[in-house]
């Protein structure tokens, strides 16, 4: 029976690494059992990668497809953990830093994807792949205007 996981969490993070990675590889990465990265993926069991192997696993997964699913976790974890605190007029340079490293991982990821041979289109890219790839650098443009506002202080 699979087991529901919570998008954005760890376990889902782990979960994510050993379908892009296979579970021996990220063993490998991180120097453990391949029981010690299904426990990872567990919602159910204790313990959580420490952070060192999140940042191995993540730039496993970068280097595969331009993924981080341990980043966007942290980034998810951390944004639900401080939504109390009051706003900050223009946004926080480092969220934001964080939320452009996102798009761009989520842009490489899908230009890889969609230039594989093995995409709609082979090598080539289909209409669809190509709109996703322009949606994708919307919202990678959309991240890089609010750094630099950020970095500016804009209050827009």
């Amino acid at each position: 029976m699979t087991k529901r996981r919570d998008p954005a969490t760890f376990d889902a993070a782990a979960l994510e690494a050993m379908h892009l990675l296979g579970v021996d590889e990220c063993a490998r990465i991180i120097d453990r059992g391949p029981g010690a990265v299904r426990k990872y993926a567990d919602p159910e069991a204790d313990g959580r990668p420490i952070i060192h192997h999140a940042l191995r696993l993540d730039i496993a997964c970068f280097k595969a497809i331009g993924a981080t699913p341990f980043l966007a976790a942290y980034k998810h974890l951390l944004r639900l953990g401080t939504r109390d605190l009051p706003p900050m007029g223009a946004g926080d340079p480092v969220m934001e830093t964080l939320d452009v490293a996102e798009a761009v991982g989520t842009l490489s990821a899908a230009v890889k994807a969609a230039a594989c041979h093995r995409g709609e289109a082979g090598a080539d890219l289909s209409p669809a792949e190509r709109l996703d790839l322009l949606r994708q650098i919307a919202i990678a443009r959309r991240e890089i205007d609010q750094l630099e506002a950020a970095v500016r202080g804009d209050q827009s």
